[in-house]
């Protein structure tokens, strides 16, 4: 709520959110027209015109989208929907983590002490600025498929494992690549710590396709694998048809540090430490993707749980018990895999080597993964509460009211304090309508907008995403755009000169090949653009 100041703002600022309530427009109209042939491709929504399936220049909101369009259905304007939109995600992620740890046999104390650490450490709500990563709800539920899938070798379990993962691919490509990482160094662990307690070969799956349950399930792994690798395949389909080519400069970057985990710049109660130990990061670019630091609480947390995991000595009926510890035997050796896997050393890293494996080179902000390595440290905060509520020092109720006032203050006074960044709801509309005065011609359905850059002004993102906002809301198309990624040639890269219509258009001919200049003068007659006297259609 501190994030969208009581639904009176949108989290991050005016050039991110906006882009992602695009995004969610999108889908929203095309839900409501597209199914009827009124409203572009899903693939295609109207920026970066004339050109093609640019939704998979980013993240597309797939498995987002249902909270904003049910808000948009229900009479919302596009700003309160997109910020009820940032709110839904962050309670499915705590209700849904919650779930798994009552799953995982933690009592109500320790699920929720976990639950909100996965929820909103530092390292999660300093995503704000990119609200695509706000969803993150499947990663716990992948993780009890897999973890079931380990204690009884069948295809029930195995289908959610595929469904939970599928899903989370549809949330962010991002995080589904990183889950799937993260799943894959819990499998080791997962076979040796179970290997006695259920099937030992997974072959033996004991399917019996007779069985209409599990028909359902084989149905349901399938269609979770065929959307997986449908989705990869359109991106790396549109990928190539594009060119698109990572920077491994960028990449490097955006490779965690030692010191990134130090780095909590918004944190009014830790913010100091990263600042006088990470000075080496204070002149990067990208230092805002550095925030790793869990905050102080978590991290005692974090060790008291390692601790515990490793010396307790437990039964099916101690706290913690068996199936709880062997959970985070599994999850620190997914977190100490991920954290070196992922760590820059000198010039280089285990996960620099790694990117010849098509797909992985696509991830620039490596720094992200914490967004899933805070699932396995959550796993520890919950053994660390279960352990402390019920040993012999806090054995009345007195005492373990104290534990949990304590470990409320500890885990949540630094998220509580945490500066968040938002806009007021107030400034979209001003944007939009300083561009809708500045327009030399009324718009209607067959014209194209361009919005001209004013070289006077820093920053090339805001025109650009002004356009979207203003054409999309009149239904028309834009040539201006703004993604992850960009058309090519460098008429749209992001550059500070003004680019002109007619030089975005003459690129857009090139990249399709055509010969003729009859397209690009059809498509000049429909611009309405915005006055600009070194740059446009001005006459």
């Amino acid at each position: 709520m501190k994030a969208i100041d009581g639904f009176h703002a949108t989290p991050g600022d005016l050039i991110d959110a906006r882009f992602n309530s695009v995004i969610l427009e999108h889908l929203y109209n095309w839900l409501r027209h597209g199914l009827n042939g009124n409203w572009a491709d899903i693939w295609s929504p109207a920026f970066f015109y004339p050109y093609q399936n640019v939704l998979a220049f980013s993240d597309n909101h797939f498995g987002t989208a249902f909270s904003y369009i049910l808000l948009r259905y229900l009479g919302l304007s596009r700003e309160i929907s997109f910020s009820g939109w940032y709110a839904i995600g962050f309670c499915l992620n705590f209700a849904c983590s919650f779930l798994v740890f009552r799953r995982l046999q933690f009592s109500a104390f320790a699920s929720s002490a976990a639950a909100f650490v996965f929820a909103f450490a530092l390292p999660v709500i300093a995503q704000d600025g990119h609200s695509q990563f706000s969803y993150r709800f499947a990663i716990p539920f992948a993780f009890l498929a897999l973890w079931n899938f380990g204690m009884n070798r069948n295809l029930r379990s195995l289908a959610w494992l595929a469904f939970w993962t599928s899903l989370q691919f549809l949330c962010s490509i991002y995080m589904g690549v990183f889950l799937t990482i993260f799943l894959a160094t819990c499998l080791l662990p997962i076979y040796l710590l179970t290997r006695n307690t259920g099937v030992i070969s997974a072959a033996g799956a004991r399917v019996t396709y007779n069985s209409k349950s599990n028909c359902i399930y084989l149905a349901l792994l399938i269609v979770s694998v065929l959307a997986s690798l449908t989705l990869v395949m359109k991106y790396q389909a549109v990928s190539q048809e594009y060119g698109f080519v990572s920077d491994p400069w960028e990449i490097n970057q955006m490779t965690p540090r030692l010191e990134s985990y130090l780095i909590a710049d918004r944190s009014e109660l830790s913010g100091f430490i990263g600042k006088a130990l990470a000075e080496n990061l204070s002149t990067s670019p990208y230092r805002s993707e550095h925030q790793l630091f869990l905050g102080v609480g978590v991290v005692i947390f974090l060790l008291l749980g390692t601790l515990f995991c490793w010396t307790s000595k437990t039964t099916q009926n101690s706290h913690p018990n068996q199936i709880q510890i062997q959970a985070g035997k599994i999850a620190c050796i997914a977190l100490i895999t991920l954290f070196f896997g992922t760590l820059m050393y000198g010039v280089g890293s285990i996960w620099m080597s790694l990117t010849i494996i098509p797909g992985l080179n696509a991830i620039r902000a490596v720094t992200r993964i914490i967004l899933i390595m805070v699932f396995p440290v959550s796993i520890m905060v919950a053994i660390a509460c279960e352990k402390l509520y019920y040993s012999e020092t806090f054995n009345t109720d007195a005492k373990k009211t104290c534990l949990i006032i304590g470990t409320a203050i500890l885990l949540c006074s630094e998220t509580v304090l945490f500066q968040n960044s938002r806009t007021p709801i107030e400034a979209w509309s001003q944007r939009i309508h300083i561009l809708e005065n500045g327009l030399e011609a009324p718009l209607n359905r067959d014209h194209i907008l361009f919005v001209v850059k004013d070289e006077a002004k820093l920053g090339y993102e805001l025109p650009e995403v002004d356009a979207m906002v203003f054409a999309q809301d009149r239904g028309i198309p834009t040539i201006n755009g703004y993604s992850g990624k960009f058309p090519p040639g460098n008429d749209h890269n992001p550059i500070e000169r003004c680019i002109s219509a007619q030089e975005r258009l003459s690129s857009y001919a090139k990249f399709t090949k055509v010969e003729s200049n009859s397209t690009i003068v059809t498509l000049m007659k429909k611009i309405i653009t915005t006055p600009n006297i070194s740059c446009g259609l001005k006459k």
